[in-house]
């Protein structure tokens, strides 16, 4: 199993489900197997097994705004979500102390497919923030390819 997927249009604010995306359509792009189930932004899996998910958040800071986030959150009941992994981009309180984080990774063991989800969030962002995203090409998007057995 091997899917990606990309934001579609662009979103501002703090989003508690990010739920824009479309399966990558790109000239040349293709998925494995049966590739993941999106139900308003929560991706489940087609089988058990052992997941590495990489996800990459582009940006656009409104000028005040000092710490941004985007989060990979993940549940093994199918109700109660925990941040997995997170990308933090800002200059946290002094713009002479610029961090930036734009990608991160999580391997997810997946032994129930009708528990084990995920979706993305944005925290800490000013009204102006966005999540850039576009259906011409991978702007924020993730990848999520199975690697075993669990």
């Amino acid at each position: 199993e091997a899917d990606q997927w990309r934001l579609t249009s662009d979103q501002a604010g703090t989003i508690t489900t990010v739920n824009t995306w479309e399966r990558n359509d790109t000239t040349g792009a293709t998925y494995i197997g049966t590739g993941l189930t999106n139900s308003s932004g929560i991706f489940s899996f087609a089988s058990t097994g052992k997941y590495w998910i990489s996800f990459v958040g582009s940006l656009l800071l409104e000028g005040s705004d000092v710490n941004c986030e985007f989060l990979l959150q993940i549940t093994s009941d199918n109700s109660n979500y925990i941040t997995a992994a997170k990308a933090v981009v800002g200059s946290q309180s002094n713009p002479d102390d610029v961090r930036g984080s734009c990608s991160n990774s999580f391997l997810l063991d997946v032994t129930n497919t009708s528990n084990d989800k995920f979706k993305f969030a944005t925290d800490s962002f000013n009204s102006g923030t966005q999540l850039i995203g576009t259906s011409t090409y991978n702007h924020t998007s993730f990848t999520v390819i199975r690697l075993g057995d669990t």
